[in-house]
């Protein structure tokens, strides 16, 4: 197996874990809400957990997003198309905001963070539609 393939096939399995885990984190939350039991959302073990752990999660995340798309393109020779470029915009900042916040442990990055990443989904998701259509 090429390295290509594997580094895609890893990112593959990294993606759809972590799709997985949103899922089951928002059905989490869509369960608190709807029962208006929000003390219990603060005992759950894996709000809990991501909670604690959330800008270090967000910095290996956009690491490994910066990295990978680095690596497709300079390694691999994928050639970005236009609207991947302005999704590495939003992207490639974070990578390194998110680690100085993670250090500092700053929790006011939050909402640059969010900024920056809630543009760069719009985009991923205009893009994906565009593919589908």
């Amino acid at each position: 197996m090429k390295i290509v393939d594997l580094v895609i096939d890893t990112l593959s399995l990294l993606t759809l874990g972590t799709n997985i885990l949103i899922v089951f984190s928002l059905l989490i939350l869509v369960r608190a809400l709807m029962g208006k039991n929000y003390k219990g959302l603060k005992k759950n073990r894996l709000v809990l957990w991501i909670g604690e752990r959330g800008l270090l999660l967000s910095f290996i995340v956009a690491t490994v997003a910066t990295l990978g798309s680095l690596f497709l393109s300079e390694i691999a020779g994928y050639e970005p198309c236009k609207l991947c470029w302005y999704q590495r915009i939003f992207m490639y900042p974070l990578a390194i905001v998110l680690g100085i916040a993670w250090e500092r442990k700053d929790k006011y990055i939050i909402p640059y963070a969010l900024s920056l990443s809630g543009i760069g989904a719009v985009i991923a998701a205009f893009h994906y539609y565009l593919q589908l259509v």
